[in-house]
Order: C-alpha cells, then sequence, then structure tokens
C-alpha cells in the first residue's frame, strides 16, 4: 500500500508521538504561555467588520487566530503581508465573524446545491469551468459578487448540475462573459445538448492525446470537445472527460473498417467486436473464410445484449482448438463454461467470451450470488440452482491496477496543538477528540493489509475532516481528491453534503459509514449508504412471519393514528397479504377452554351446560362443539391494528388469544411509550403466549429491561451485532491487539467492514460495479451489506439488517430462509 497523506494527514503512530512530546513538553508550557488579551477595536472595512489586533512580543499567528476563534488562513487572507512573518506593534485585521460561521450560514439558507472551492492565486471563472466540467455561466451566476482574477483562498460556490435551472431562474440579468485570456482556435463551443454517457468519466493516461480519445470511444472529435469545456486538442493526465453517448441507427448498419492482423482469424475478429461470423459476412460481400494480413473488412457497429457469443462444435475436438481459433486463453472459455471439460463433442454449446469492442447493452441480473468473507479470501457461492454468469464472470481481482482511495476522518490535528495536558490527565482520554475514530482508521489498515495479501494495490490518502467547513473545502482544493476510486467518509452530516456534491461532480463513489438520513441518496449522486434503510424491515419482516411466527394471532400497536401513517399501513397491508386468510383450531382445545372459563365462575355447577365463552372476540357455543370434538373450526384470521392513544390495550384484551401465539408488533421510537407497553404487556404473559417485535429502531434504545425483553421474546432489528464467536471476527479481534495493543470496539469493527467491502468491491468489480454490485454481498463483522440501487443518481443503500431475539436473557441471532 501506498499512502500518501495531503491535506493534514495522519498516521497512528504520528500521533502518539504527538502526544507523547506534548506531555514532555508540560512544564515547559506551562512557563513558556503567554496571555493574548483580545482587542476591543472595531473597524469596518468594504463592508464587512474586523477587530484591530496590535502584535505583542513573543505572540504568534496561530496563537493569536485562538484568541480570536478564526484560523490561520483568514488572517493570511486579511493581512497579505503577514505571510511572511509579524512584527511587534504591527497591526492585524481580524474579522468579526469567522469564515466557519460566515460559510455555515451561507449553506443553510442557500437555495441551491454547491460546494467550496478555495482559489489560487491568478484562477478565473474559466479555469473553474475547466477544472470542474460546468459551463462557466453558471459558476458565474453562483458568484455574482466576485470578480477575477480571484484572490488567492477566496472561497466560491461550484454549483451541482442539479442547481442550473435554480440559477437560470432566480436572475434574468444577463451574464457577460469577460476575455480573460485567449481562446485557442482548438476548443470548440460546449453544448449541452449532447447526450453523454451517465456518471462516466475518462481518466486520461500519459501519452494520449484528445484524438486518441476519441478514436477509442469511436466518437466525433469536435463532439468530444463539445461535452468538455475548453478541451483542445491535448490533454493532461489524470483529467476527466465525460464522453459523448452513441447512438445507434436502426435506419442503416453503421461500419467501421477493419485491417486484418497477422494470424487473425474471421472467429477471434468477430469476438473482439461482440459479432458472429455470419455478421462479417452478411456485411461483406464475397468474404470468404481465408483472409490474410492487410486485408480490409467492414465490422457492422451492432449492439448486442450479453458478453458471450455460442459456438456450436461442429465435429469432436479439444477445447484448445476453440481457444485457438477465437483467439483467447483456454481459461477464459473455462471461466464462462463451468464444468467444462477438454474434449469437446459435436453439437456442444460453448460460451464465448465478447471482446472489449463490443457494444453492450445492460442486461437484468437474474440471480444473486452470495459472497462472504473466509480469512482473507472472497469465496463466491452460487445463491441458486443457475447464476447470472455475465456478473460471475467479472468477479476476477484486477492485481495490475492502482486503486485511489480517500479516506476523510476526522482527527481534530489542532486540538493535539492546543491541549492542555495536565487537564487531559485528569480526564477521560477516549472522550479525547483525536482519539474517538481513531479505531476507524486502524480497521481500515488492517482491512487494506488483508486486501494487499491477495494482490491489491491501493494508494491511500487520509484526510483530516471534521465538522469544520473551511477545513473541508482546503480538502477539496487537493487535485489528487479528483482522481480517486473511492472516498470513504466525512462521518459529520454537512461536511458529507460539501463532499458528496464534489464526488457526484467527478462520478466518484462516494461511502457514508455512518448516517441514516435518507436525504443523502435522496440529494445526491454516486452515495452508497452503509445503515440500512427502515424500508427493508417491512420485506425481511415478510419473509420472518411464516418463517418464525406461522399461524399467530398478530396485533399492530402504534402510539397515535398519525405519526408515520404511511408507513404503518404499508406495513399493515404488507402482512395481510403474508398471513392466511384464516386458521383452523381444534375443538377438542376450544372445548377444553371453554371448560376452564366456566370453572373459573365461583357458580359454576359441573352438572350444568357449559356455557357459551369468548374465543378472539367472537363467541363459542360449547354444545356445538361437543357434536364434533374430532372435528376443527374456522377463525378469521386479520391484523388488529391499535391506536394506543385511544384505545390503549383494549383491543388485545378482546382479541388475544390463550389458544395461539400472540404476536404484538410495535412500530415506534418513543421509548417511554414503548416501554409502558412492554410493563403492560408483561402483565398478560402468565394469560397469554405473547411474542414481541419492535420496529423500526429499538436497537437505538439504551436500558431497555432485558428480563421482560426475555418474558416477551423481543425481537428487533439491529445493524450492528458482533458475534465474538466468529472466527473472522476473532482475526479481527486479534489483529487489532497485535497492531495497536487495543481493541476494535464498534467503530474499528465498522473502519474494517466498510473498507473491507468497498475496497473488494473495487478490486473484484470495478469495471462493472453499477450492474454487479447488487450480487456481491458479504456477511461482515457486524452486518450482511447487501445494496440495493436506490433508482436515482447512481445511489445504493445497504438492505441487510440484523434481526435479534431475547431468549432466556441472552441476545440470538435469527437466521432468515434463503
Amino acid at each position: 500500500m501506498n499512502q500518501v497523506y495531503e491535506k493534514n494527514p495522519i498516521t497512528v503512530k504520528k500521533l502518539i508521538i504527538s502526544f507523547i512530546m506534548l506531555l514532555a513538553a508540560l512544564s515547559f508550557q506551562a512557563q513558556q504561555h503567554i496571555a493574548i488579551e483580545k482587542s476591543q477595536i472595531v473597524k469596518v472595512r468594504d463592508g464587512k467588520r474586523f477587530y484591530i489586533h496590535t502584535v505583542q512580543s513573543g505572540e504568534t499567528v496561530y496563537s493569536i487566530s485562538k484568541v480570536y476563534d478564526v484560523t490561520v488562513d483568514e488572517i493570511y487572507f486579511e493581512n497579505t503581508e503577514s505571510k511572511q512573518s509579524i512584527s511587534i506593534d504591527q497591526q492585524l485585521w481580524i474579522p468579526v465573524i469567522s469564515k466557519e460561521t460566515e460559510l455555515n450560514k451561507e449553506l443553510k439558507f442557500a437555495d441551491f446545491e454547491f460546494f467550496y472551492h478555495i482559489a489560487e492565486s491568478g484562477e478565473n471563472y474559466k479555469i473553474l469551468s475547466k477544472a470542474y466540467n460546468i459551463p462557466e455561466e453558471y459558476i458565474r451566476k453562483a458568484n455574482r459578487d466576485i470578480t477575477a482574477p480571484f484572490r488567492e483562498g477566496e472561497y466560491l460556490k461550484i454549483p451541482a448540475e442539479s442547481a442550473f435551472n435554480k440559477l437560470d431562474g432566480v436572475s434574468d440579468l444577463r451574464i457577460d462573459v469577460e476575455p480573460e485570456a485567449d481562446i485557442p482556435i482548438e476548443t470548440v463551443s460546449f453544448d449541452p445538448k449532447i447526450p453523454v454517457v451517465p456518471d462516466f468519466r475518462h481518466i486520461v493516461k500519459p501519452g494520449e492525446t484528445t484524438a486518441s480519445i476519441a478514436q477509442e470511444y469511436e466518437v466525433d472529435v469536435k463532439q468530444l470537445k463539445a461535452v468538455n469545456i475548453g478541451l483542445g486538442n491535448t490533454v493532461q493526465t489524470g483529467d476527466r472527460l465525460r464522453i459523448p453517448q452513441q447512438k445507434i441507427k436502426e435506419e442503416k448498419p453503421e461500419y467501421i473498417q477493419y485491417r486484418v492482423k497477422n494470424k487473425e482469424t474471421l472467429y477471434s475478429i468477430s469476438r473482439q467486436y461482440g459479432l458472429t461470423v455470419k455478421d462479417l459476412f452478411i456485411a461483406n460481400e464475397g468474404l470468404t473464410e481465408n483472409i490474410s494480413e492487410g486485408q480490409i473488412i467492414r465490422i457492422p457497429k451492432k449492439a448486442v445484449d450479453d458478453e458471450y457469443l455460442v459456438f456450436t462444435v461442429p465435429s469432436r475436438t479439444r477445447l484448445n482448438k476453440v481457444a485457438k481459433l477465437y483467439g483467447i486463453p483456454a481459461y477464459e472459455i473455462r471461466d464462462a463454461n463451468p464444468g467444462i471439460e477438454n474434449r469437446l463433442s459435436a453439437g456442444e454449446k460453448v460460451n464465448i467470451p465478447k471482446g472489449d469492442k463490443a457494444i453492450l447493452t445492460k442486461p437484468e441480473p437474474e440471480k444473486e450470488l452470495d459472497i462472504h468473507v473466509d480469512g482473507e479470501e472472497v469465496v463466491i457461492e452460487e445463491a441458486g440452482e443457475e447464476t447470472d454468469m455475465d456478473c460471475r464472470k467479472i468477479f476476477k481481482a484486477d492485481t495490475k491496477r492502482i486503486f485511489k482511495v480517500a479516506l476523510m476522518i476526522p482527527f481534530y490535528l489542532e486540538e493535539i496543538k492546543d491541549l492542555d495536558t495536565a487537564q487531559f490527565m485528569l480526564n477521560d482520554q477516549d472522550n479525547f477528540n483525536p482519539f474517538r475514530f481513531i479505531k476507524f482508521y486502524e480497521g481500515a489498515l488492517i482491512a487494506i493489509d488483508s486486501l494487499e495479501k491477495q494482490g491489491m494495490h491501493v494508494e491511500l490518502y487520509v484526510y483530516d475532516v471534521d465538522q469544520s467547513i473551511t477545513k473541508t473545502a482546503k480538502v477539496l482544493k487537493d487535485r489528487n481528491l479528483r482522481e480517486m476510486d473511492l472516498i470513504i467518509g466525512p462521518f459529520f452530516s454537512r461536511n458529507f453534503d460539501q463532499v458528496a456534491l464534489f464526488a457526484g461532480n467527478f462520478g466518484i463513489t462516494i461511502v457514508n459509514p455512518f448516517s441514516y438520513r435518507d436525504e443523502i441518496i435522496q440529494t445526491y449522486k454516486t452515495v452508497f449508504k452503509v445503515n440500512p434503510g427502515e424500508k427493508y424491515q417491512v420485506e425481511i419482516l415478510q419473509k420472518l412471519l411464516p418463517a418464525y411466527y406461522e399461524d399467530a394471532n398478530i396485533f399492530l400497536i402504534t402510539q397515535t393514528a398519525y405519526k408515520d401513517a404511511d408507513k404503518v399501513i404499508e406495513l399493515q397491508n404488507m402482512i395481510s397479504e403474508t398471513i392466511p386468510d384464516k386458521v383452523l383450531i381444534e375443538n377438542s382445545e376450544l372445548f377444553e377452554l371453554g371448560v376452564g372459563v366456566a370453572k373459573r365462575d365461583e357458580n359454576y355447577n359441573s352438572n350444568s351446560p357449559i356455557p357459551i365463552f369468548k374465543f378472539e372476540g367472537r363467541e363459542i357455543n360449547p354444545d356445538m362443539l361437543s357434536m364434533r370434538m374430532d372435528g376443527k373450526t374456522i377463525f378469521d384470521n386479520t391484523v388488529t391494528k391499535i391506536n394506543y392513544a385511544v384505545d390503549s390495550l383494549y383491543p388485545f384484551y378482546k382479541k388475544a388469544s390463550p389458544l395461539r401465539e400472540n404476536l404484538v408488533i410495535v412500530y415506534s421510537d418513543n421509548k417511554a411509550f414503548v416501554m409502558d407497553v412492554m410493563n403492560r404487556l408483561n402483565e398478560q404473559r402468565d394469560t397469554f403466549d405473547i411474542q414481541l417485535i419492535g420496529m423500526p429502531s429499538w436497537d437505538r434504545f439504551d436500558e431497555i429491561d432485558q428480563y421482560q425483553a426475555s418474558n416477551l421474546n423481543l425481537t428487533y432489528f439491529t445493524s450492528s451485532h458482533v458475534d465474538y464467536k466468529q472466527e473472522r471476527i476473532q482475526d479481527v479481534i486479534y489483529k487489532f491487539r497485535a497492531q495497536y495493543k487495543t481493541e476494535p470496539g464498534l467503530t474499528g469493527f465498522t473502519g474494517f467492514d466498510v473498507t473491507y467491502y468497498f475496497l473488494s468491491s473495487l478490486f473484484y468489480i470495478d469495471k462493472r460495479f453499477e450492474r454487479c454490485i447488487s450480487d456481491f454481498s458479504m456477511d461482515m463483522t457486524q452486518n450482511i451489506y447487501q445494496f440495493a440501487d436506490c433508482g436515482k443518481d447512481h445511489n445504493y443503500e445497504n438492505k441487510g439488517w440484523n434481526i435479534l431475539r431475547y431468549n432466556n436473557l441472552k441476545l440470538t441471532k435469527l437466521r432468515l430462509p434463503k
């Protein structure tokens, strides 16, 4: 692993060394501390209020910045002469309102989506337009008060594509584009009407030119320039270019001219383009199988719907001969044909992988694959009788490529500089901010180490990103970030929003490890939400009911009729569709129940007829039962919905069954309400068999009464559960102890899980990431990772939940049938 630390980097060793040095300097700090008095002089410049601070002996820009709660960069920005040094009696202009406060206010009241760019000296709108591939007019509209060239350190808003319509509507002013530099004649005008390949960028490699890239994708050079603002005839390594969407004409076929190379056959040429030999015969009148080097043949541009040609063996032959015929290694044919023998029989059908020049349409996946971690290997198993061959074929490790990954973790490095070591030693060190997420980083390093042993090459970039918007903007300034294959983090909402807009602009996959917010997959692009969505609990419950609660009498309790009404109705409808409409109860059991009810009456005479009684809200006549004691009685089986605020538990008392399991599903996030319901249900457990399911997020409740939970066999959903008996979990713990002398904790497990899963997905399915990620599920240390396409902007959400049940004061994990 190549670790590259850009913009406030950190390693575990560096943090520990810094801490030790600070402890050693404790007495020295106490002696050298200089009290800085905050100025009371305030002046206004360009409509902005500033403190006027006069520098005293021993003061530094950093120490002054801490007194005024601003960053060093803000002082430098407002006092450009101070970048070299400051002197005694020098007057510094320090903003009364910090840039952090200003930016947060700006974000709070913004009416369009944008992320910040910190300008470098001499930059202008044209440069930003090319850097972010966003039309210049929209960047201007988003920054109407800023003129070019920009000052170093100036903050500009970079609008997301979703903001264009809003920006068009907010102002009818004509934006006059200033001629900031000569426009090279090799460029063409940006044309937003040309469709581009969605959420894809070509990353320029050394030696490539605009013409060679256009030729690679078989697009017109002018169109390539028209969809990439400011693109000329030359490109820079690392540039990300949009590619025009190719159109397949139906009216008349298009062809490319192909020059036959030495030892090529019609079979090998057809395979490259995903065509049959018959396709070539049709496109080339008079063509025979006897072709020669240098011969020109026409290749029809034809879309195909899978990645295989089907070759019918004409007579008994060997697999190696078929491979030679198509010009590919034999193992590629074996991978495409599980169980194929070396000797092939006449008439046998063989899948031939198509070449990388084939124009493929996107088929729907047919079957899922079960993928789990076994030690340090990714194990892929078929989930059913048939497997999506297309996806399985590409689950192969890419050991040649170097993957660039960014970790954005809150390390709070500035707090190490300001550490009061005496106070630190008196307090709980686990609450020290720089230690809060260090285990996530350690878990990530263990995951990367495991993947490197499988042959993966990772270039890791680590950034210190906490709640500060100014720090986040400074990170986004790093040009390396535009070349990432994956970004993990940031962990805080507003900062994640900024980076997500940046990542979406460049088509970079970004992962949020901790958030439950649905907004991140509704608002941004290319986002993976690791914490599962509540809506998937309904799907899981649909499998849970017949597996664990067959023939149960079901109650659905809500606190009020209005809170989450749409979700509750959806849940009720699902239950009604899942459970049987009717249930059968043995007449003999009903009769015995009637006898028991009658005996509870002090005036009951055993010689008298058994009186009519109620069962699940229905009157039962024991005399009728006695005539058919070996029969059964049919009862309606419906969901009883209870509005607790109005009815309390009265409907439950009325319809609860003494002869079958009573499943109570409580849908609420109000802990006080939940505790009240559990108390009352516990009072009835001697009379009824009561089972309890808590939804949607009972795992976030603290201090649930475990005795009550166990009495009711409480079952609930959680996104995090660690079974310490599992071998792979013990392996992670062992590595944490060996390398870092600590336990992983939930944060460490999360760091391992997130990093291992997403780097594995890059390693094994990068070229077909979006097509096959839904099939790339893994059982991780805390949960299953199984991502579902959200149907918008290439966003994905985990749908895997753990199902835990209390039983005899122990928590057990329930397994669902496949």
